[in-house]
């Protein structure tokens, strides 16, 4: 999950933790003494992550975009979804109301475009999602809202891009890792992981690994293959889990730690044994 929310944010240092956590104060109403708040400082974005525990007594994770001070993501922590032993009937109109509300009070005039159905819905909670087309000034956007059953409670938020199945890619694989070279920044980079294409959500994305032996560094890439945007770079790594070799006649790493591993073992075992029948002659 968290994952998919360093996904949605952008580039920048706009807002600072004390004005992200007067934001959430703000939608949550409680004050803002009582909000546990810490800055995240990646390779591409900074994030606030804010614990507070509303008026309706439910503690939530919030993820604050430090660029715009918008609302990213929101996940309830420890909430009780069992549903009651007798379900009352639900108003699926009241639940959407709350759901399209929800949205207009996260991202304001932004979800007055979206286009609302239900995605999945249990006996004890319901996720609506809206997505809206591509607008000027702003790509298309997808919304998920998932709320408790019983009471409308917000249990999860989440507010991403979105790429109809349909998208087609307009990177191709070596316009990829260009971009992604040119935020590696090291001279000597090579592929570790070649591009592949894949989709998230409808969402072209191209993935691809970079090393450099010199720096010590390996970091993985998402691509945003419409766009050519960077979506989500792993922290650099001192070493990638198999680095590529510069040299073909390079010698294979050395086998000695497992044989040693293996000969312990089984002196080990030697011993046990020597010990077991020790015992029973003296017995």
């Amino acid at each position: 999950m968290f994952l998919l929310l360093l996904a949605l944010l952008a580039p920048g240092e706009g807002w600072t933790l004390e004005e992200a956590a007067a934001r959430v104060a703000d939608i949550d109403g409680v004050p803002v003494e009582s909000i546990q708040a810490e800055r995240v400082d990646g390779p591409v974005v900074s994030t606030a992550t804010l614990i507070a525990t509303g008026r309706d007594e439910i503690r939530r994770c919030y993820v604050v975009n430090l660029t715009d001070g918008h609302i990213a993501g929101i996940v309830a922590l420890g909430v009780d979804c069992d549903p009651p032993t007798e379900v009352p009937p639900t108003d699926e109109a009241r639940l959407e109301a709350i759901a399209r509300a929800t949205a207009r009070r996260l991202i304001g005039e932004r979800a007055d475009a979206l286009l609302w159905d239900t995605e999945g819905a249990s006996q004890s909670t319901v996720t609506y999602v809206g997505r809206s087309e591509e607008q000027p000034g702003a790509g298309p956007s997808e919304c998920r809202v998932d709320l408790r059953r019983r009471d409308g409670a917000l249990l999860e938020f989440s507010h991403s891009p979105y790429y109809p199945p349909t998208s087609e890619a307009r990177l191709q694989a070596a316009d990829a890792t260009g971009v992604a070279e040119a935020h590696f920044g090291e001279p000597d980079a090579v592929v570790a992981s070649e591009p592949a294409l894949r989709r998230h959500r409808g969402r072209p994305i191209w993935t691809l690994a970079l090393f450099s032996e010199a720096a010590c560094r390996y970091s993985e890439y998402d691509i945003d293959a419409v766009t050519g945007a960077l979506v989500c770079v792993s922290p650099a790594s001192l070493a990638p889990p198999l680095a590529p070799s510069a040299s073909p006649t390079a010698e294979p790493a050395s086998t000695s730690a497992p044989w040693a591993l293996y000969g312990g073992i089984v002196l080990l075992c030697a011993i046990a044994l020597g010990l077991f029948l020790l015992r029973r002659r003296l017995t």
